[in-house]
């Protein structure tokens, strides 16, 4: 992991994150199809039976992941409300 632009902790053992991922995390999980460039949105899981990482989608530049962080942090602020 490069850089991590957004975290939001899901429970005690999954976390959302939104940032960049190493060409070599990239091709062990073997996600090269989604290119080496960009921003992804993966999931981080700590539990004993599910150690890793899974990548959920991607954001193509720095624009559209700012973009998706506005849309996650204007979700976050209307459930807490």
């Amino acid at each position: 992991m490069d850089e991590i632009l957004g975290t939001v902790r899901i429970d005690e053992k999954r976390s959302l994150h939104l940032g960049t991922l190493s060409p070599h995390s990239l091709s062990a999980l073997e996600v090269e199809h989604l290119g080496f460039d960009g921003y992804f949105l993966f999931e981080t899981d700590d539990s004993q039976l599910s150690k890793g990482i899974k990548v959920l989608g991607k954001a193509p530049d720095l624009d559209a992941a700012f973009r998706l962080l506005d849309i996650w942090q204007t979700s976050m602020a209307r459930l807490a409300a």
